[in-house]
């Protein structure tokens, strides 16, 4: 029970995170920025939490197996997943994107099938279907006039087919935790290496020129809700990976994505009415999708 009430805190967390980034995203006009900053607030919050806890101790007698892992599911979550998102975020805003990523769910659910044994059932066709038609209703145009003016030249398909990339990355990165939590038996430890490992490869892109200077660019109106969103993304992963000390990945990551899909739309008519798209098509789909992640919740 208390790794599934995580996992609704950790689902709302999310959301939050998601609506202010896309606000950020929106204003800045690129997608890079909120990487190097979310990934370097996480190492630190992360970082002091076990300094102050007098955990850091425990840093000397990690198994490297497990620091292998979590720096693998750090990178492919913290960085390829994330800029996958945030494009997505930009192109298509919160409330066609946020929904779409629960395909990371369909992921888990078929990796479990083919790698672990888990039955191929009824019900993971039936969510495979209900999926696919949720996506086809979101991908229709209308909305807000800055969202029809985003969705020229190609900006839906793109934004699509990125946030359909971010939700293979995190389908895949909730194995690669559960397996290097089983090595290293400290969430805050666990989610201090994925982000610093991130950290590594965010301070690596930032050697190029043009990557710094997006991040020189950035004005208070783009800084600060990206860097409220990566605090509170932050909030979200210790959450994420606390819960899944506790419960398994068939049951915490269906709900956090349930919960993030059901509270886009209301926080983000709170946060971005005027840039985001509220139209049946868009609020129909995120249902049709969200019965299709309950549905990978009723097989496992």
């Amino acid at each position: 029970m208390i790794g599934l009430i995580l996992a609704m805190f950790s689902g709302f967390s999310h959301c939050l995170s998601g609506v202010l980034i896309r606000r950020g995203v929106y204003h800045s006009g690129e997608s890079f920025t909120p990487i190097p900053i979310s990934n370097f607030t996480g190492t630190v919050l992360f970082g002091l939490t076990i300094l102050i806890s007098g955990n850091a101790v425990q840093l000397k007698f990690l198994s490297w197996i497990g620091v292998g892992y979590l720096a693998a599911a750090g990178v492919l979550h913290f960085i390829i997943g994330r800029l996958l998102a945030y494009i997505g975020l930009r192109l298509i805003g919160a409330n066609r994107s946020s929904p779409v990523m629960t395909c990371n769910i369909l992921v888990s659910a078929l990796l479990g099938v083919f790698f672990l044994g888990e039955p191929l059932t009824v019900y993971l066709f039936l969510a495979l279907f209900l999926i696919i038609v949720g996506i086809i209703l979101i991908s229709r145009t209308g909305g807000s006039e800055a969202s029809r003016e985003e969705m020229a030249k190609g900006s839906l398909t793109k934004g699509l087919v990125a946030t359909l990339g971010a939700a293979l990355c995190w389908g895949i990165s909730p194995f690669l935790v559960k397996v290097g939590l089983q090595e290293v038996n400290s969430p805050v430890i666990a989610t201090f290496i994925s982000y610093a490992a991130a950290a590594i490869v965010a301070g690596i892109l930032l050697i190029h020129p043009e990557n710094s200077e997006k991040l020189r660019r950035l004005d208070q109106k783009s800084l600060i809700p990206i860097g409220t969103g990566a605090v509170t993304t932050s909030i979200a992963h210790i959450l994420r990976y606390t819960a899944l000390t506790y419960s398994p990945v068939s049951l915490v990551v269906p709900l956090i994505v349930s919960i993030n899909g059901l509270l886009v739309f209301p926080l983000s008519f709170l946060v971005n009415k005027r840039i985001e798209a509220f139209n049946l098509k868009i609020i129909l789909g995120a249902i049709v999708i969200i019965v299709g992640v309950l549905f990978i919740l009723r097989a496992a």
